[in-house]
């Protein structure tokens, strides 16, 4: 029988996870400061592939962040843009 310690280790060496990707398209690459992909008008890409890191913690929190702050950019730039455009 393993001991703990033993099992705490060997989680630590060999344990990953798969389901948190990032880096596929990340900041400056694929997408602008604002999320905004490039050659695409209108789409943003408001996903984990856009970290360049993984956070310390499960990322989902930081997703749900980072939506609601990009959410409220772009209605803020809606206005924006339809106050110049009367």
């Amino acid at each position: 029988m393993s001991t703990e310690e033993e099992l705490q280790k060997l989680c630590k060496k060999n344990v990953r996870t798969f389901y948190h990707y990032h880096g596929g398209c990340t900041k400056g690459s694929v997408v602008d400061k604002n999320y905004r992909v490039y050659g695409v008008m209108g789409s943003r890409v408001i996903d984990g592939s856009t970290f360049l890191e993984s956070p310390g913690t499960n990322p989902m929190a930081t997703l749900l962040m980072l939506g609601r702050y990009q959410g409220v950019k772009i209605l803020q730039d809606r206005k924006e843009a339809s106050f110049s455009n009367p």
